[in-house]
């Protein structure tokens, strides 16, 4: 007999989250405000790019939230 092992299947989209999560230090609704952030300022043209903005450190994630007025909750 084989036992069925469950997966947690996990999004690629998710695991890409997660690593700008870990990369910036971010929680993640502070990621969703600075990625609006980045969007509406046409900073970024879209969510994929602000994430990837994040992620290469072109810009600074603590800067926004300090600009925005949120906090890091470490």
């Amino acid at each position: 007999r084989h036992k069925m092992i469950k997966h947690r299947h996990t999004s690629n989209a998710s695991v890409f989250i997660d690593d700008t999560l870990k990369t910036t230090g971010l929680q993640r609704a502070n990621l969703v405000f600075v990625c609006t952030y980045l969007v509406r300022t046409k900073q970024a043209k879209n969510v994929a790019e602000a994430i990837r903005m994040l992620d290469s450190g072109e810009v600074n994630a603590q800067e926004i939230e300090e600009l925005i007025g949120i906090r890091i909750s470490l």
